[in-house]
């Protein structure tokens, strides 16, 4: 079944917000409020559009190879990831103090704090 088609028939089964399986789009205009109007007249603008612009249009090449091979995070323990978050704010806390302007007399012997944690 072509992308036109198949994309067709998913509008064609829109049920405007309904459980009822009998209401599968057999409203009469008169039947229709103005939010159904609405979302229907958006549904077939963006049909238009995406038959326009080609979206729909069967591919040339076929369906590229698509890699289904899971991507699984190295797992840490609550401790490691601790460690890990305490020495990326030491490193930052470090470098912000590296950028920073020298301190005038008065502020050499004030303690920086930054995150409760005296320098």
């Amino acid at each position: 079944m072509p992308y036109k088609d198949k994309f067709a028939d998913d509008l064609n089964d829109f049920d405007y917000g309904s459980d009822d399986d009998e209401m599968d789009g057999d409203f009469d205009d008169e039947q229709k409020g103005p939010r159904t109007l609405k979302m229907i007249a958006e549904a077939k603008e963006i049909r238009n559009i995406m038959e326009a612009s080609g979206w729909l249009d069967a591919p040339v090449d076929g369906v590229g190879e698509i890699d289904l091979d899971r991507v699984l995070p190295e797992l840490k323990s609550r401790m490691e990831w601790i460690n890990i978050i305490k020495h990326q704010r030491m490193e930052l806390t470090a470098n912000k103090l590296a950028n920073l302007p020298p301190a005038s007399e008065s502020q050499k012997n004030r303690p920086i704090v930054s995150n409760g944690i005296k320098y």
